[in-house]
């Protein structure tokens, strides 16, 4: 059995007793810089309040396989089906730079809340990417998760102060 729990950022920074409980598909480069490979965009949402809001995957640096996080989908899947028009930026297909990447999609879909979740390996470009995303939609809410987040809240929230909400679990 797994345990969700949502963070604030005051929440994040105080010590937690938070646990979660415990194919090849390859990809060779994109040479194809159009945002349009990159950006699944989701539909309006057909929910009361619907939100818009924009997942964000990093790049994966390994070449010799690929596969989309299965976490990403499942949130995905989640927020679509409370209603929420769920759009997925995945650079893996593109050869132009994830801050243009991310600047475009943002514009494109104009964001309530904007996600990021990623593995430690993954720190230095989420911190970059935040900050552009803060930049690019201050008004929109910022969130994180995944293993990064899960494993190590303190410090994760900390080097990412635009961060407005973590989910650990």
């Amino acid at each position: 059995m797994s345990m969700t729990a949502h963070l604030t950022r005051e929440e994040a920074l105080v010590p937690q007793s938070l646990h979660a409980a415990p194919g090849r598909c390859p990809a060779p480069p994109c040479s194809a810089p159009a945002l349009a490979g990159a950006l699944r965009v989701g539909e309006p949402g057909t929910g009361d309040g619907g939100l818009r809001i924009l997942l964000v995957v990093f790049r994966q640096t390994c070449r010799a396989s690929y596969q989309l996080p299965l976490g990403i989908g499942l949130v995905s899947a989640c927020l679509k089906r409370a209603g929420h028009a769920v759009s997925v930026l995945n650079p893996n297909h593109s050869v132009e730079p994830m801050d243009e990447l991310l600047r475009k999609a943002i514009d494109l879909v104009r964001p309530d809340v904007i996600g990021f979740g990623g593995m430690s390996f993954h720190l230095a470009d989420m911190k970059s990417m935040v900050s552009v995303a803060r930049a690019a939609r201050p008004e929109a809410k910022i969130l994180l998760g995944g293993p990064v987040l899960t494993n190590q809240p303190r410090l994760t929230m900390t080097v990412m102060p635009e961060v407005d909400f973590g989910v650990v679990g």
